[in-house]
């Protein structure tokens, strides 16, 4: 799906597109081997090394640079790129207000932001009332409650994973004075009931794809419920 709008968005060839969080590099990879320059930053070195030998190997390390960043504190000077891009990184930060207003500080006028979020309102979880968003924030209390009496022994595992709703996102991305474009959500499963699957793979992913189809027509309240809430934003300006 964000290839897709990049591909929309008609970049000249010689454009230039920051991968925030990159990973092991297979979207910056993507977007060299079509000719675009692409900047992958992530805070792993193990990441960055593996996107170096995936570039290399894909033939493009010419036009992948790798370098260590924090998206709260974005290196670069206002106006530098084309197109920003951000798969997979709100769900881990701590503010991603300032993230956003980042992206939007470094992307030039008439640019534009690719933003994805975990949908806090994802069809499995509204309908396991284990996961569902409304008893999150009592889950949650009672999780800190018992961990200060001492109840429950911290876990010094794993980490919270941030879902947002989309007008929380939607709010970050006007406040970071970007115009939303888009916005889409994707992703359907795998669905349980008090944690248990339900289904096994091959019928959740033949049921995610119908559902997805659906979604993709605009049918009313699945149009809203994918697992990642994807959103292409513009930085007002002169392109």
């Amino acid at each position: 799906v964000v290839l897709e709008m990049v591909r929309r968005l008609a970049l000249p060839q010689d454009a230039r597109i920051l991968d925030i969080g990159c990973g092991a590099g297979l979207t910056a990879i993507a977007l060299a081997s079509r000719g675009f320059t692409v900047e992958a930053q992530d805070t792993l070195p193990e990441m960055l090394s593996l996107t170096r030998q995936n570039a290399a190997e894909a033939g493009v390390s010419d036009r992948v640079i790798t370098g260590r960043g924090d998206i709260h504190h974005l290196r670069y000077p206002e106006n530098s790129f084309d197109c920003v891009i951000a798969m997979g990184v709100l769900p881990w930060i701590h503010s991603p207000e300032i993230a956003v207003r980042e992206m939007g500080r470094v992307v030039k006028p008439g640019g534009a932001v690719i933003v994805t979020a975990d949908n806090r309102w994802r069809l499995n979880n509204i309908l396991d009332p284990r996961f569902n968003p409304v008893v999150t924030p009592l889950k949650r209390a009672a999780i800190r409650f018992l961990d200060a009496s001492g109840i429950r022994k911290r876990s010094k595992q794993g980490a919270w994973v941030n879902m947002h709703s989309r007008v929380q996102i939607d709010r970050y991305i006007a406040s970071g004075l970007l115009e939303r474009m888009s916005g889409v959500t994707v992703g359907f499963g795998p669905f349980s009931f008090l944690g248990k699957v339900l289904l096994p793979d091959v019928l959740g992913v033949h049921l995610h794809r119908r559902l997805q189809g659906l979604a993709d027509r605009n049918v009313p309240c699945l149009r809203s419920t994918g697992a990642h809430y994807i959103i292409l934003a513009r930085k007002p300006g002169i392109v």
